[in-house]
């Protein structure tokens, strides 16, 4: 089988949206593509969610059962994995945190790409710039503090056990930061453990487990939503 994973959200009919990076694909059916090609069966998806997928399998499963796995690099992105299963919303969408808006500061959605993810990915380039230490300090506050954030309502909603963090901001103290920053509005007995994903393999075994699914869909790796 063939497996993809791509920067964008993948409806249901396997559409692509949302995908600035590559803007040639927005609105194409990359599955129908491929069967013009290849005869064999192939698998598309947001890469994040494969990625989720790929660490839940090998690092999570079977202890934990909520999951949230947020990718904060060039872009933004997350996968919900909820009571085991992939949580993908009925357009898809579930996930897209760079669509979120936290205030009013964060401006309009401009080509594409969300308000929270111009904003972030903003402060995440001037910050890995920034060469005083005074200045790229204060920068962090405002990165910690918007990721805080952002993990404060995923926990509101959803509750996750485990949130998963990945990119190369991502170090033992700024989690620390992260860690008490959240515990001032979030319950103790509700606070989600937090876990750095530096592994190079997650999103491979992502992709390895979609593709499994359409090779034995009685599997249920994917389609049904167990994983």
């Amino acid at each position: 089988a063939i497996g993809i994973g791509l920067p964008g959200v993948v409806d249901e009919k396997d559409v692509v949206s949302c995908i600035p990076s590559i803007p040639q694909w927005e609105g194409l059916c990359l599955k129908e593509e491929l069967a013009k090609y290849f005869d064999i069966p192939s698998y598309v998806e947001n890469n994040a969610k494969l990625t989720a997928i790929g660490f839940y399998n090998t690092q999570l499963k079977p202890k934990y059962r909520d999951v949230v796995y947020l990718h904060i690099g060039k872009g933004i992105s997350s996968g919900i994995i909820l009571d085991t299963k992939l949580h993908k919303g009925f357009s898809s969408f579930a996930g897209e945190l760079g669509y979120m808006v936290l205030d009013e500061h964060h401006g309009q959605n401009e080509e594409g790409v969300g308000a929270l993810e111009q904003s972030l990915s903003q402060l995440i380039l001037d910050y890995r710039s920034e060469q005083h230490p005074v200045t790229a300090a204060q920068i962090r506050e405002k990165l910690v503090d918007c990721l805080a954030k952002v993990i404060v309502n995923y926990v509101c909603v959803l509750n996750p056990e485990v949130v998963v963090l990945r990119g190369g901001i991502m170090t033992g103290d700024f989690v620390d930061e992260l860690r008490e920053k959240i515990t001032k509005f979030v319950p103790d007995r509700c606070m989600p453990t937090l876990m750095i994903d530096t592994s190079e393999f997650s999103s491979i075994k992502g992709i390895v487990a979609a593709c499994r699914q359409f090779i034995s869909p009685t599997l249920g790796l994917v389609e049904d939503g167990t994983i």
